[in-house]
């Protein structure tokens, strides 16, 4: 596998806003209530419950107490034309909340949102917290309001993630019921970096807000480093190139550079690479093992290796040392052994070159 870590700088952005949010919290009190129903075939009265949980002669308490629980939508109503007592059964939500051991509990009030629209965030996560705003912030809120009558409109992006659960990249989650019609004041924008180690399943993601900083992990589920990786060799046109048997790339004599050939790796650059549904990201550089593409590319390769070999006089001794090495790097292709006369009478062009004379000087003293 190559190692892959691909990073980028996101822009974290800030909103004010007047709206009805609510947040996901450890109520207790409800969860007895949610309990008894399920024990009831997820049904209940106040008068049932009363003999169950509070004792007779609470019903009062025990209606303000399931209407609580109707306010929350974690239960509704069922008629029952046999009875005058309203009858309650548990919804979806009322199922989650006992499973969960929390309760979605609303609350309206000026927020300020920190998100991002990076299509990296998965669309459910990318509202990143949503906080009170200092007092400060609100009185230059309510000024700026009384200076400027122009209102900018809640973004779409916002209104299309009304009634859905969210996930915050630090808190709890939250479900957004209604935004009132306009953003109260436009804040700062702030970057967050992105890191992400391919071969993980995860990306680390940090940022910082009013001097808090916020470090967190995102889960990357369904997506391979197989993946990535042909994801960038398809922007070279390499992809094709690629063998996975052998985790390699196959290439040509001519497309590698003596160092490559040494190193038996290639360095590969990307430009701001824009890889599959996650978005574009910082300049890349990876290392990839490469290997000949052909017979005829394993022989120049081998010949080239053995060249590089030749660092002091090419005795029979050296020069079948210096061969088997060279050999046994292309041990699956057909690797003809050269003759050391061979290569000497080969080099005769270059008589000036220090291999020339540590092969040709062996060759003519026979040792």
């Amino acid at each position: 596998m190559v190692d892959i870590i691909l990073k980028k700088r996101i822009t974290v952005k800030s909103i004010i806003v007047r709206a009805d949010i609510s947040f996901l919290k450890p109520i207790n009190y409800f969860l007895p209530i949610l309990q008894h129903m399920k024990e009831n075939s997820w049904k209940t009265n106040s008068k049932i419950f009363c003999e169950k949980l509070l004792g007779s002669g609470n019903n009062a308490i025990a209606e303000s107490l399931l209407s609580r629980c109707e306010y929350l939508e974690l239960v509704e109503k069922s008629h029952n034309s046999r009875s005058n007592i309203t009858d309650y059964k548990i919804t979806e939500n009322g199922k989650s909340a006992l499973d969960e051991k929390s309760v979605f509990i609303p609350e309206e009030g000026v927020w300020e949102i920190h998100y991002t629209e990076d299509q990296f965030i998965p669309n459910k996560s990318q509202i990143l917290t949503i906080t009170q705003p200092p007092s400060k912030t609100l009185q230059e809120t309510n000024r700026s309001k009384k200076e400027n009558k122009k209102h900018t409109a809640i973004p779409m992006y916002f209104k299309k993630l009304i009634k859905k659960r969210l996930t915050m990249i630090k808190d709890n989650d939250v479900i957004i019921n209604e935004f009132k019609p306009h953003v109260e004041k436009i804040g700062k924008s702030t970057n967050g970096n992105i890191s992400w180690n391919v071969k993980n399943n995860f990306a680390t993601f940090s940022f910082n807000i009013e001097n808090k900083k916020f470090d967190t992990k995102i889960s990357i589920p369904n997506v391979t480093g197989d993946q990535i990786l042909n994801s960038l060799l398809k922007i070279e046109k390499m992809d094709r190139k690629w063998d996975k048997t052998r985790n390699s790339l196959l290439l040509d004599f001519d497309e590698t550079t003596d160092a490559d050939r040494v190193r038996m790796s290639k360095k590969l650059l990307f430009k701001h690479p824009n890889i599959m549904q996650f978005g574009e990201f910082d300049d890349l550089e990876i290392d990839v093992n490469i290997l000949p593409n052909t017979e005829s590319s394993a022989e120049k390769w081998a010949y080239s290796l053995f060249l590089n070999s030749i660092t002091k006089y090419a005795t029979r001794k050296n020069y079948e040392k210096w061969i088997n090495s060279v050999t046994s790097k292309f041990a699956e292709y057909n690797i003809s052994i050269i003759k050391r006369a061979d290569i000497a009478a080969g080099l005769e062009n270059n008589s000036n070159s220090a291999i020339y004379w540590r092969i040709h000087a062996m060759e003519d003293w026979d040792i």
